[in-house]
């Protein structure tokens, strides 16, 4: 029913259907079809959004910055703008423009401040700083985050490579102070291992070996307490 009033739901459907089951190609084709039978430029933007995030996850990120682009330069919205933005800094990312990707990222944290990609895009922009070896910013950010957006999903994450942030500009009072936190404060996270290692480094760096020593053989003690 190629005339059909509902051509274009069934466009989108096929395409979220391939993108459940990883066809991705197939399903940006029919977002891209979705899109163009819409008969509203607010389907047709999100048809569009979603396609890029089709061609995204197909990794043709220049194509999907087009995409991204396009939806940026002609939705009202803001949530919809601020998700163009934040995706096109990913498309970046991925692609190791590193100074353009904090750019986006950026952009979002500051023009979109309100939306629910504000926080992730501040964590993104300082993790493009540190992969970029700016380190000062990548401490910039990360201190914005962990103020504006206090127990955001990041946190640990955040505070932890401010700890590594610090440690390469060799700074090791603030590395072993934000290290320090991650082990303190958030006892269950993923990053406490690298954080004892991390303070380990920031230690025998400074001179203080036995302290050094002494942090391991404490965390292992308390390994074991919690093991009997």
């Amino acid at each position: 029913y190629p005339n059909s009033e509902r051509i274009s739901d069934a466009n989108y459907g096929a395409g979220y259907a391939g993108m459940k089951i990883g066809q991705y190609t197939e399903s940006s084709e029919a977002f891209n079809k979705a899109a163009g039978s819409a008969g509203s430029n607010k389907l047709s933007l999100d048809a569009q959004m979603r396609q890029g995030d089709a061609l995204f996850n197909a990794k043709a990120y220049t194509r999907a910055t087009a995409v991204y682009q396009k939806v940026l330069n002609e939705s009202p919205d803001k949530q919809v703008k601020a998700e163009a933005q934040f995706q096109i800094g990913q498309c970046n990312y991925r692609q190791g423009n590193l100074g353009a990707a904090r750019r986006s990222f950026t952009n979002v944290a500051n023009s979109f401040a309100s939306t629910k990609f504000a926080s992730e895009a501040l964590y993104m922009s300082g993790r493009a700083a540190f992969r970029n070896n700016d380190y000062t910013s990548a401490i910039a950010d990360f201190n914005e985050l962990l103020t504006e957006y206090p127990k955001n999903s990041f946190e640990d994450d955040a505070t932890y490579s401010m700890g590594d942030s610090y440690y390469n500009l060799e700074n090791y009072d603030s590395a072993i102070e934000q290290y320090q936190k991650v082990i303190n404060n958030f006892p269950k996270s993923e990053y406490v291992n690298d954080a004892v290692t991390g303070l380990q480094w920031a230690m025998m760096q400074k001179g203080d070996t036995q302290q050094a020593m002494d942090v391991v053989d404490n965390y292992i003690e308390k390994i074991d307490d919690k093991d009997k």
